[in-house]
């Protein structure tokens, strides 16, 4: 989705109070903070948990490109330097917490499903000559540009229905795809009313990238838990700090109910 530090006690004091915890701690409790290089991505992990994280590095790739500024086109591509830049580091962390006991072992903690990256919900517009098609999942349409993207990019169709908005489906891609820019692309063609990517409600665990603090790039890993449909009310981070492909983690932010329960709850 993972620094050399001169001085270990002075940047973990650092790091609580710019995190703004009353206690910031590792497993152990000593307030060490845990630095490696990490090993290469290209060592073996668990193959189920390698296809979760190839998901994971590709929806951290998709938050990471919609939020920056840019002036480009719509490209429902991801770059793929970022992909693996991100698979990278969420496979060295699962490698280091294998070989440090003093780590926590996270790997059941991946992306909440937001952006998707399949699907991409659209409504029709009432008149659309091309709504019986869809209904019968025929994806030909009298619009020869929107044939073209249907066909090159092998775009599904799904669930498509009469409602009071219009005709409504899901258009799918069996590939990982930016959604926000494939919505875009297909909401300015004739016959589509809507198009936005099909966001999953609710709130869960999730692995977040960002600044943490005015220095630190952070890979975080949390758990949500009470009332998570509605949004988690308690929440738990196990942070990682990045730099120059070498990863420290520093240790926990928040609670949840119990400490040791640390699974997602409704």
């Amino acid at each position: 989705m993972k620094l050399r530090i001169p001085t270990y006690s002075l940047i973990l004091i650092m790091t609580c109070s710019l995190l703004g915890m009353g206690s910031c701690k590792n497993r152990n409790g000593e307030g060490k903070v845990k630095n490696t290089n990490g090993p290469q991505s290209g060592l073996q992990i668990p193959a189920d948990l390698a296809a979760k994280y190839k998901e994971d590095a590709h929806r951290l790739a998709a938050r990471e490109y919609n939020t920056t500024s840019r002036n480009s086109q719509p490209d429902m591509g991801l770059p793929q330097d970022r992909v693996g830049f991100f698979y990278d580091l969420l496979t060295k962390v699962y490698l280091m917490s294998e070989k440090d006991p003093e780590i926590p072992s996270i790997r059941d903690i991946h992306t909440f499903p937001n952006p998707p990256l399949h699907n991409v919900m659209v409504v029709l517009e009432k008149d659309a000559d091309f709504s019986r098609n869809w209904i019968k999942g025929q994806r030909m349409t009298s619009n020869l540009y929107l044939n073209q993207v249907m066909s090159q990019n092998g775009l599904r169709l799904s669930g498509f229905r009469e409602s009071g908005l219009g005709t409504t489906g899901i258009i799918s891609s069996p590939n990982y795809v930016n959604t926000k820019d494939l919505a875009y692309i297909l909401q300015g063609i004739d016959g589509i009313k809507v198009a936005e990517p099909d966001i999953v409600a609710g709130d869960g665990n999730n692995i977040e990238w960002g600044s943490e603090g005015k220095n630190h790039m952070a890979l975080k890993f949390s758990k949500g838990a009470g009332d998570c449909p509605s949004g988690c009310i308690y929440r738990k981070y196990w942070i990682f700090y990045v730099q120059d492909g070498n990863i420290s983690y520093v240790g926990t932010r928040g609670e949840l109910p119990g400490e040791d329960e640390i699974s997602e709850e409704d």
